[in-house]
C-alpha cells in the first residue's frame, strides 16, 4: 500500500514538475518607420500570448526627423502642444505615457494594454481595437500588411 501511495504522488508530483497545464507564451515583436508629413514615426510593438490568446501588448512610438522651420526656436511650445494631444493616462489594463528628448527633438508615446484587465469603455475611449479573439498569425500578418513593419 505504501508503495502505491508513493507511485501516485510520485506521478503527481512530476506532472506538476514537467509543466501538466503549463501556460504557453509566446511574444511577437514588431518594428518600422512611416513616414509622415513633417515627421517619422518609428513603431516598436511587443505582443504577448498565453495560450494561443493575446493577453498584452506594449507600444512605443517615437516621433523624429522632424522638419518643421526653426524647430528649436518653436520646440517648447511644440512638445506642449504634443503632451497635450497625447496626455498621460493611467486606467485599470491601460497605460499611456508620453516623453520628450528636448537634445534630439523627439517625443515617445509608450502604451501598455494589459487585455485580460482593460474594459470596453477604454478600449472605446482610446480607439484600442479588441484583436483579443485573433491568432498570433493573424496579428503578424495585420501588422505588417501595409509594409512599415517587420516581425519576428
Amino acid at each position: 500500500m505504501k508503495k502505491m501511495y508513493f507511485l501516485i504522488v510520485s506521478l503527481f508530483v512530476v506532472f506538476v514538475i514537467t509543466g501538466c497545464g503549463k501556460n504557453d507564451t509566446k511574444v511577437l515583436t514588431c518594428s518600422g518607420v512611416s513616414p509622415g508629413n513633417n515627421m517619422n514615426a518609428a513603431s516598436n510593438v511587443e505582443y504577448t500570448f498565453e495560450n494561443e490568446k493575446l493577453t498584452k501588448a506594449k507600444i512605443d512610438v517615437e516621433f523624429r526627423d522632424i522638419t518643421v522651420s526653426n524647430l528649436s526656436s518653436v520646440w517648447d511650445s511644440f512638445k506642449t502642444q504634443f503632451t497635450e494631444q497625447n496626455e498621460p493616462v493611467e486606467e485599470t489594463g491601460f497605460k499611456r505615457t508620453v516623453s520628450a528628448d528636448d537634445k534630439n527633438y523627439t517625443f515617445t508615446v509608450s502604451m501598455e494594454i494589459d487585455f485580460e484587465k482593460i474594459t470596453k469603455e477604454t478600449m472605446d475611449k482610446y480607439g484600442i481595437q479588441d484583436s483579443t479573439e485573433k491568432t498570433y498569425d493573424e496579428i503578424k500578418e495585420e501588422t505588417i500588411a501595409d509594409g512599415t513593419m517587420s516581425c519576428e
